[in-house]
């Protein structure tokens, strides 16, 4: 795949990985004794959820100075279906749009985005779709499976005391990031009525990720708390109540 190919493979397989998580986390909950598990895929929803709003920013200021036609526009954003990012006359567009200075970086920090998220999807035993093997297409459960799965105490061994290294990969997943929306900053003197609309629509998708998060984390505590998170880019605190 091209820079640009990959680029549009990530915006689609991120919030596939956060749904995965989330049935990970779903799963884990079935299972006595697995709070300090629980907590490291907690961790990783948190970060995943900050991860697409910075990289899914930095696609539209990809984009936006293009002036592409809405539907095409929209279809790069919002489709993870697409092919639109195979698109060879897109592909010279966006790359005389970064420059020859910005271009190769930016092809080699998406590379290794794609990379992180794949070995991600490796260590949690997660399918091609970034589903838990639990979880049919179709979105219902397979119980026999999900349970059979987490009776083997390897796998929560694997999850539970590797916590340091699955935060170092998320960490290294943040830092990507970071790095791909600060290349995407530049020469950023165009912004439009569209940009800003897709923007809002995708801030309510946020919105409802951190709603759907704010739920699997507030059945666990009894009394107002809060947790923090610091990304490269962006501090979060979520507040949770009963």
């Amino acid at each position: 795949m091209t820079g640009f190919e990959i680029a549009g493979a990530v915006l689609a397989a991120i919030p596939l990985l956060i749904s995965g998580l989330e049935h990970y986390l779903e799963g884990l909950s079935t299972v006595k004794n697995m709070r300090d598990h629980e907590t490291v895929i907690e961790n990783l929803i948190i970060s995943s959820t900050t991860s697409l709003a910075i990289y899914r920013t930095s696609c539209e200021e990809l984009l936006a100075p293009l002036i592409l036609p809405d539907n095409q526009f929209y279809d790069l954003l919002d489709n993870p279906q697409t092919d639109g990012w195979k698109d060879e006359e897109l592909g010279e567009k966006l790359n005389a749009r970064l420059g020859p200075a910005a271009y190769l970086p930016y092809k080699s920090a998406v590379k290794l985005l794609y990379k992180r998220i794949q070995l991600l999807k490796k260590k949690m035993d997660l399918t091609d779709e970034l589903r838990p093997k639990w979880v049919r297409s179709d979105g219902t459960i397979n119980t026999e499976v999900r349970d059979s799965f987490f009776k083997k105490a390897w796998r929560r061994m694997k999850i539970g005391f590797e916590p340091d290294k699955y935060a170092l990969l998320m960490g290294k997943i943040d830092e990507d990031i970071a790095k791909i929306s600060e290349l995407t900053k530049g020469n950023m003197t165009f912004r439009n009525r569209r940009n800003r609309r897709a923007t809002a629509s995708f801030w309510i998708s946020i919105r409802d990720l951190a709603r759907r998060l704010r739920e699997l984390l507030g059945s666990r505590f009894s009394s107002a708390s809060s947790c923090q998170y610091q990304h490269p880019g962006m501090h979060i605190t979520i507040l949770l109540f009963p």
